[in-house]
């Protein structure tokens, strides 16, 4: 059943607009101000939303700027009720995200019209996503040959030739091929996990069912788990003296995995585009925010930088296509990273200048008490 949830402080109004509701067959959450509405939504993300504008505390343009920067509720149609018609509140309402407006007072009529508006408006929607998905899938099944034809030909191409005189060569010879079969056979490997990654974290943000288990996964001693993986990484690197690692304890709402993937594609970067000698920074810190306590990680490096150019095609909105096809500094990495981050419900920030380095900031939600 359709789930429709409701953000109205007049109790008369919020058991009006139930009774009309549940008529119809939907199914209705209420709750009686901005705060309750925020954490409604993201506890079971409804199917649409109506909410009053002016209430004390939290406002509705507030709750509906909070839960747009959601990846469960960044979509939900959000339908605005509100005793004023000047063009500014339709202008700010609109410009934040919101779907339509009722005017109090309106009719049942006009209620039903709005709702089933909006609802069919998002099954078009999700329709046309579902596409979307079905075509990225596609899309990564194509290029995904294409991505380990290379590392695939050096293995069978050095296999072969031991096969075919490797009773001749000196055995440091045989030595230095199998180290080249090594070296590209980690390369193939990393390549597919990437994708496979990827193409994961791509199913789970089409399941909103999936991503709030996503976010009840636990780590709990963060400081340890990501100065681990720098550490990993830097003596991989043979660049244990270029790391520089500070960072406090904390229970993160993401799984040991996830985390562990997200600090190696970062740090992994960092080394990659930095020459030796130049130091990777990684500091990690709680900050309170209005959203709840964040921690704040922070992968600093003295390397090649970018341009404003490579920044902007590295921006959220990149294709999928531009992605697979990228063979430069970040590949998957970057948007592994976002995608990561977005399902857990934090925040990504880059900049960078060319020739003097790069810093990525990753905001993650503190797991409450």
């Amino acid at each position: 059943m359709t789930h429709i949830l409701l953000v109205e402080d007049n109790p008369t109004v919020l058991s009006n607009l139930r009774k009309m509701l549940e008529s119809e067959g939907f199914t209705v959450s209420a709750t009686t101000n901005g705060r309750e509405g925020i954490t409604s939504a993201q506890q079971i993300p409804p199917d649409l939303i109506v909410c009053d504008i002016m209430m004390p505390d939290v406002n509705g343009y507030e709750v509906l700027t909070t839960l747009r920067q959601q990846t469960t509720t960044a979509t939900v149609p959000f339908i605005f009720l509100t005793a004023k018609s000047e063009r500014r509140d339709f202008r700010q309402g609109m410009e934040l995200g919101a779907d339509d407006f009722l005017t109090k007072p309106f009719t049942r009529d006009e209620l039903l019209e709005a709702v089933r508006a909006q609802l069919d408006k998002q099954k078009t929607l999700d329709e046309h996503y579902r596409q979307q998905v079905t075509e990225l899938r596609g899309n990564l099944a194509q290029s995904l040959p294409h991505r380990l034809l290379f590392p695939t030909i050096q293995i069978m191409g050095m296999a072969m030739g031991l096969e075919q005189r490797g009773a001749q060569m000196l055995s440091e010879e045989v030595v230095d091929t199998g180290q080249q079969m090594k070296a590209a056979a980690k390369t193939l490997h990393n390549m597919i996990k990437k994708f496979l990654t990827y193409s994961e974290l791509e199913a789970i943000a089409s399941n909103p069912e999936r991503i709030l288990a996503l976010r009840q996964e636990r780590t709990t001693f963060a400081r340890i788990e990501v100065a681990t993986v720098c550490r990993d990484i830097a003596r991989q690197n043979d660049r244990e003296r270029d790391l520089q690692v500070e960072v406090a304890d904390a229970t993160l709402a993401i799984s040991d995995n996830y985390l562990e993937c997200l600090v190696r594609e970062l740090v992994e970067n960092a080394f990659a585009y930095s020459p030796f000698g130049r130091s990777v920074t990684v500091t990690g810190t709680t900050e309170a925010t209005t959203e709840g306590d964040r921690f704040h990680l922070v992968v600093q490096d003295l390397g090649h930088g970018m341009s404003s150019t490579r920044l902007a095609f590295l921006d959220k909105h990149q294709s999928f296509e531009q992605k697979l096809q990228d063979q430069g500094s970040a590949g998957l990495g970057l948007p592994i990273v976002r995608r990561l981050t977005e399902l857990h419900g934090g925040a990504l920030q880059l900049a960078s200048t060319p020739y003097e380095g790069t810093t990525v900031e990753v905001w993650l939600p503190v797991a409450p008490d």
